[in-house]
């Protein structure tokens, strides 16, 4: 698939889940009568319908639609967007255990990342304590 087509299904997608938010947020404000889901719900509106307006520039920018024909078969036909084997595969086997495997090392490393900031900012924040502290007895 070229990067325009994807850029359009993009498009389409950040569309279509703009649509399914506003209409979260609004049957949540009607069970609810909150004001915060009503606002979510007409900020992603908004976005819906710039992004609507987007996608049409974008296609007069291009003036083709060949490469859209690429992208059409994905959202009629449902062997072409069923979940890949890994996912819809037996748990037990080697190829879905490495993956897991691997979400756990990949989660490791963020963890380990971002203890290293938290040591950083503890480290920057005692040092500004005992700064401050030192300036106040001076």
């Amino acid at each position: 698939m070229s990067l325009k087509a994807f850029h359009v299904v993009f498009i389409v997608v950040s569309i279509a889940l703009t649509a399914w938010v506003s209409s979260w947020g609004i049957r949540t404000y009607i069970e609810t009568r909150e004001s915060m889901p009503l606002m979510v719900a007409l900020f992603s509106l908004v976005g819906g319908v710039a992004l609507v307006f987007y996608m049409n520039w974008f296609l007069k920018k291009l003036k083709k639609i060949g490469f859209l024909s690429l992208a059409i078969p994905f959202f009629f036909f449902s062997d072409v967007v069923s979940a890949c084997p890994v996912c819809m595969n037996n748990p037990n086997s080697p190829l879905v255990q490495s993956a897991a495997k691997g979400i756990w090392f990949l989660m490791a490393v963020i963890s380990t990342v971002l203890m290293g900031f938290l040591a950083l900012f503890i480290y920057w924040a005692i040092r500004s304590y005992k700064l401050e502290k030192s300036q106040l007895t001076s």
